[in-house]
């Protein structure tokens, strides 16, 4: 049995007779995080356990798109990003020549075409996303993930980077889980974006 299958099961199993006997077997189970799955009172053991399976296939599916999201970004590959979004899903950033906090929207069906303007003049880009906070309810979910974003100028010497988190919102769809909204929320730069020309 594969090992990632069998933890997943043990780990099912685990969270399933914790909720049996009223104690949550770590904080993050608790009634809130696993309220997603439609368990009723009364529910017998195969339903905790279907329920708390599904749960965790979600969270996991979500969190391979957050990766996706990423690594898309530094493959170059935008028709790819795009395809991550449903119909008429954005991303939306802060507009760069804003001075008062003004946000942009690149909704999906614009990804291929706008997005080279942005990022084709790095040779190379790292981004790296941690820290998934997953909430599922039903067909929809939300999550809120950490970034951390490298753009690499004409050597690798030369780059500026930021940090920060996206909020994000999703939804089942008959090809998976995709997102509908992203949200990013930029903390930190270090460097000078304005300075950065590669050739």
């Amino acid at each position: 049995m594969n090992g990632s299958i069998r933890t997943l099961i043990i780990a099912t199993f685990t969270l399933a007779s914790s909720l049996h006997a009223g104690t949550p077997a770590h904080p993050s189970t608790s009634s809130a995080a696993i309220r997603p799955c439609s368990i009723k009172k009364g529910s017998s053991m195969n339903e905790l356990n279907q329920a708390q399976l599904q749960w965790l296939v979600d969270r996991a599916q979500i969190s391979d798109l957050l990766y996706s999201f990423a690594s898309c970004l530094d493959a170059k590959d935008y028709q790819g990003y795009a395809n991550n979004f449903v119909d008429g899903g954005y991303v939306e950033i802060p507009e760069p020549t804003s001075t008062k906090g003004e946000t942009f929207k690149m909704f999906k069906e614009k990804m291929p075409e706008l997005m080279p303007h942005g990022l084709s003049k790095y040779t190379g880009t790292h981004h790296i996303s941690s820290n998934h906070q997953i909430k599922v309810d039903g067909d929809t979910a939300s999550s809120r993930s950490y970034l951390q974003a490298t753009h690499i100028g004409a050597t690798p010497f030369e780059h500026w980077a930021g940090g920060g988190w996206y909020d994000c919102t999703f939804r089942r769809t008959p090809q998976g889980w995709k997102f509908a909204t992203a949200r990013l929320n930029v903390l930190w730069i270090s460097g000078n974006p304005k300075q950065m020309k590669a050739e």
